[in-house]
């Protein structure tokens, strides 16, 4: 089944999830390339992701947007695989400790996208108060996310499935075209974006 995409309307309020914990399924895949960051004063490149999320509330399934729609949460994760990276502890708890154990031991290669998208959790949104305090924003708590437990399953999503990759041989610019202008900028300043445009075909 080919990947669908709907544009939105960047015009349009954004509105933050309520703070709880929710069944969260994987709805956007999207690489930034290598960015730099900086904590505590150190600076570094780092190959990133931004992960969506539809979010859904079993105990009380009217936890909607004004639409009507399920509330979305994003976060930037670092592409790498360490035993205590946030990516590792997202595809445990998406596949299962014992696949992931399985795959760890015979080193299998998977795509990312088999791995996430359409994939389910449970996380917890906590809400962050900007730095001047007039803006709030609904964050995931990385320490909660876990696998679904005791035959609990994700209800169907509303929303499209959205995967983009700065890999040469899977670049789709349409996908890209879609995000926000601001999105686009910071993927677009990537090496591994001008690495597509370079070897890719014409686009």
């Amino acid at each position: 089944m080919p990947l669908q995409f709907s544009f939105t309307d960047e015009k349009k309020a954004y509105e933050n999830a309520p703070a709880g914990q929710y069944i969260a399924t994987v709805i956007k895949i999207l690489d930034k390339g290598t960015q730099e960051v900086t904590y505590k004063g150190v600076s570094k490149k780092v190959r990133q992701l931004l992960l969506s999320y539809e979010l859904h509330d079993l105990d009380n399934p009217d936890n909607l947007t004004s639409e009507g729609k399920p509330f979305s949460v994003s976060s930037t994760v670092s592409l790498m695989f360490a035993p205590r990276a946030t990516l590792t502890k997202i595809v445990k708890a998406a596949i299962g400790f014992k696949k992931f154990k399985e795959m760890d031991e015979t080193k299998e290669e998977v795509e990312l996208k088999i791995l996430l998208l359409g994939k389910s959790v449970i996380l917890n949104v906590i809400h962050k108060k900007s730095k001047d305090g007039e803006t709030t924003y609904s964050n995931i708590d990385n320490t909660s996310i876990a696998a679904l437990v005791g035959g609990v399953k994700a209800p169907e999503t509303v929303n499209d499935l959205v995967f983009l990759s700065l890999e040469v041989d899977e670049f789709d610019p349409e996908i890209l075209e879609g995000l926000s202008d601001k999105l686009q900028e910071i993927i677009k300043s990537s090496p591994e974006f001008i690495a597509c445009v370079s070897n890719g075909p014409d686009f």
